[in-house]
């Protein structure tokens, strides 16, 4: 995941978010159901907020819930169960988004259940703007693997992730030279 001259490839970053101290899972049970999983490696109780649901690669929201979520220290346990059979699990994408207090992103997830090919992605539509220090991300469908630098030359807060219909993802890019750089190397591909 880093390469001889130390630089860092796509897949260090989904390594990160595994290895994150606040981390989701979304999982399929063997009966079908879905579930969502918490996993604190924290010393401190974690409080915030988690939405989940089912959306579709066109973007569109088959099932869409929030509830309060506690995840006590250092331990794992599930946060809510998708009950089997609707019509939702069966032809979206399961998700999970765990925010703060603040309503900052902590943690999120999807579960793929099928091979990338037979997906349906829809064309990217993805809206970049900057705003207070931050660089905002947003696409009106399920756009995946958004690579803001495949070689690996910056060291970024994020890269290769994806973008969950209508939701955006906000970044800290540094400075407005870095940010227009990596600006204009996404809008460039």
């Amino acid at each position: 995941i880093v390469d001889y001259y130390l630089r860092v490839t796509p897949g260090y970053y989904a390594v990160r978010r595994a290895f994150a101290p606040l981390s989701l899972t979304v999982a399929q049970e063997e009966d079908g159901m879905v579930s969502v999983y918490g996993v604190n490696d924290t010393c401190r109780d974690f409080c915030g907020t988690l939405r989940y649901g089912v959306f579709t690669c066109d973007g569109r929201y088959l099932m869409d819930e929030s509830i309060s979520a506690t995840l006590p220290a250092n331990c794992s346990q599930r946060l809510v169960a998708m009950k089997n059979g609707t019509a939702a699990q069966a032809e979206g994408i399961p998700f999970a988004v765990l925010r703060d207090g603040t309503g900052t992103v902590i943690a999120r997830h999807r579960l793929l259940r099928t091979a990338y090919h037979q997906l349906g992605l829809c064309p990217e539509q993805v809206e970049v703007r900057v705003e207070n220090g931050e660089t905002v991300f947003c696409s009106p469908v399920f756009t995946m693997g958004v690579c803001l630098d495949l070689a690996g030359e910056q060291v970024l807060p994020d890269n290769q992730f994806d973008l969950y219909p209508g939701m955006e993802l906000r970044l800290p890019l540094g400075g407005p030279a870095r940010v227009l750089y990596t600006l204009n190397r996404l809008l460039s591909k």
